[in-house]
């Protein structure tokens, strides 16, 4: 197994993909049902394969990560070669919370409050020991996926806007 075993509740989610994974095997339900009860180490066979199949569906896809911490964004666009960060760390000014505020509108106030420090940084560097591990390993850590990017977009414009002043 590559990855881990999808979670009871994962699964439920991807009951039909299930069933199509079933029936492309040649299983029936009929067959899954005596499978569950006879036959564990088989069932646990097709479970690991169904979830690394996900999985390696899902981490081919991905292009962003977000992980959001009290005084700390970190947001990652996953380059087929790099992995690219920028940050945004909360130096100094009135109290804030990360976790707690709306990331969209919200952060782009907070970012323009004179009143507010804050400190942008950025990275990058090459996958170890591969794409795929290195994601999987973020989001088991507590990485998000981010379909769209807004967030470390919103970080690219700012970092740019603040160059050029």
């Amino acid at each position: 197994m590559k990855y881990r075993r999808l979670e009871l509740a994962e699964l439920e989610l991807l009951e039909k993909e299930f069933i199509q994974f079933l029936a492309s095997n040649h299983i029936t339900a009929e067959d899954w049902i005596k499978m569950k009860e006879n036959n564990t180490k088989e069932m646990n066979g097709l479970l690991d394969i169904f979830s690394d199949i996900v999985f390696d569906k899902t981490l081919d896809k991905l292009e962003y990560l977000e992980f959001i911490s009290p005084l700390d964004i970190k947001t990652f666009f996953c380059d087929k070669e790099k992995i690219y960060l920028l940050g945004l760390k909360y130096q100094s000014g009135k109290s804030i919370n990360f976790q707690d505020i709306n990331l969209g509108s919200e952060l782009v106030d907070l970012i323009n409050d004179s009143s507010i420090s804050f400190e942008i940084y950025s990275a990058e560097k090459s996958y170890q020991p591969d794409r795929k591990q290195e994601l999987f390993k973020m989001i088991e850590n507590g990485c998000l996926i981010s379909r769209e990017g807004t967030l470390y977009k919103t970080l690219d414009n700012w970092k740019v806007a603040k160059k050029e002043r």
